[in-house]
């Protein structure tokens, strides 16, 4: 960028004040090092400004800073390689901040770039599987054998690496088991359950399904499908989707869900200097009289238009003229709203359905899902609606494409602001401007004059000073959105 007026110092980082060269209150500035700011050129000090993509000029982001000897903040909070305000990593999350990576300490959702925050990390997938964990490196594996991180065993029980299940519903013969899947920390061997969702009491001790004790680790229970739902089914959420396990076998939907698109970057707009401005007899000016020697007090003041102008008689001693306005013009738009898309991302979603299920005392007794699909039963709804009360947990699934609509508004500059044209202002003492008597240049400080004026002869000449224009747009716009919504709602 460089700046349209030939006296700004137009070095990067550099300002000029212009009030030594004959332009009242104006400061020059250009800044080509930092693109997310408005360069005024010329402008008023009142309109010097600067934007921030990232926050405001209060010291929480980049741009023109009040404090400090009023020198540029140089990167925004998050940007500094420290872990500060409301970030809840260095540089990331929060309010403010960009999403974290995989990985990175988050304390919601939101801090994420995955939308996933499952055990305190950003992780790749949902990780609600039964013994699966998210670990610190925010990718979603097994749980280590003998722990049991999310409590999806049974008090006695762990999970097992190698099976990613607990150790009592791995179909392998444990250390401690007297059995496959029973003894020790497992149910008693010989007869139990046979089928935990049949209704059916297959052992005859009293119980049956999600009620009996034998079918603790093999089984979930969920509440009635709701009217208008359809269900039950189960989620996954993540990268690359598993197969439908053997016991939800039967594929529903298959799409992307938790889409995330940050905003476009845009560049500020700029305008270039006015062009195209006339000074033509329609142009006014004005003067005022004043009953003093040294323009104190009360004027009386009157507009004037290029010619001659009749005033009411006036005994004034002193006289001050301003100049008249240019007229029309309009301002080239310079630079700005120019964008750069970050990617967007989402995660992989599968529904699953087609479980065996029995009435209990509890609602619905399902088979527990394996593996990385949620241990939570789901419903889903076609659209983009609001999850029912006893299924909670919400997800919209796209299974259409993914629209995205980021960018830039356009960049418009305003109408020419502070055009003016120079001139001369005769003061006459008879009507009609017959007789020209004190002059003065237009505009001009306090001049004095004698006797009593009745016209005044005002001629414009040329421009003074060919204004600026007011820089609008350069603001991101648009999202990324997904079409043909599914929502989910699942158990917590």
């Amino acid at each position: 960028m460089t700046c349209p007026l030939s006296d700004v110092d137009a070095t990067p980082g550099h300002l000029t004040d212009l009030s030594t060269s004959g332009r009242r209150g104006r400061l020059g500035l250009c800044w080509a090092a930092i693109p997310a700011m408005v360069l005024g050129c010329g402008g008023d000090i009142a309109r010097a400004v600067a934007i921030s993509t990232s926050a405001a000029s209060t010291g929480t982001g980049g741009g023109l800073s009040n404090g400090g000897g009023g020198g540029l903040d140089e990167a925004s909070g998050c940007e500094d390689g420290l872990l500060n305000g409301a970030e809840v990593a260095i540089d990331c999350g929060g309010a403010e901040c960009a999403p974290c990576p995989g990985g990175t300490a988050c304390g919601s959702a939101t801090d994420c770039i995955s939308q996933l925050c499952v055990d305190g990390v950003c992780c790749d997938g949902a990780c609600n599987g039964i013994c699966f964990a998210c670990g610190s490196d925010g990718v979603c594996a097994p749980a280590s054998t003998g722990t049991d991180p999310h409590d999806d065993c049974a008090a006695t029980d762990a999970c097992s690496e190698t099976t990613g299940l607990c150790g009592c519903n791995d179909g392998v013969q444990g250390t401690d088991e007297r059995g496959v899947d029973c003894g020790g920390p497992c149910p008693l061997c010989g007869a139990s359950e046979t089928a935990c969702t049949d209704g059916t009491d297959d052992d005859g001790d009293g119980t049956a399904d999600c009620a009996d004790p034998d079918c603790a680790v093999q089984v979930v229970c969920a509440a009635a499908v709701p009217d208008g739902w359809t269900g039950p089914a189960i989620l996954y959420l993540g990268s690359a989707p598993p197969n439908c396990p053997a016991n939800w076998g039967a594929l529903l939907l298959d799409g992307q869900a938790n889409v995330y698109g940050p905003e476009a970057a845009c560049s500020a707009c700029a305008c270039g200097a006015p062009q195209g401005a006339e000074c033509t007899l329609e142009s006014t000016g004005s003067i005022s009289l004043f009953a003093t020697t040294d323009c104190s007090g009360a004027p009386q003041t009157h507009t004037l238009s290029a010619g001659c102008n009749d005033i009411p008689t006036s005994n004034a001693l002193s006289f001050a003229t301003a100049p008249a306005h240019s007229l029309g013009g309009s301002c080239v738009i310079g630079a700005g709203g120019v964008a750069s898309i970050p990617p967007a991302t989402s995660l992989s979603a599968r529904v699953c359905a087609g479980a065996s299920a029995s009435t209990s005392d509890c609602g619905l007794c399902l088979p527990l899902p394996p593996g990385p699909f949620g241990k939570h039963p789901c419903v889903h709804r076609t659209g983009d609606v609001e999850c029912p009360d006893t299924y909670p947990d919400r997800t919209v699934v796209f299974s259409g494409s993914l629209e995205d609509t980021r960018g830039c508004s356009d960049c418009a500059c305003g109408e020419v602001n502070d055009g003016t044209c120079s001139g001369n202002t005769q003061i006459d003492k008879y009507d009609g401007c017959i007789e020209q008597t004190t002059g003065a240049p237009n505009p001009s400080d306090c001049r004095a004059v004698e006797g009593v004026q009745e016209s005044i002869y005002l001629t414009v000449l040329d421009f003074m000073f060919d204004g600026w224009c007011e820089p609008s747009g350069g603001h991101p716009t648009g999202s990324v959105t997904g079409s043909e919504p599914t929502t989910v709602c699942c158990t917590e």
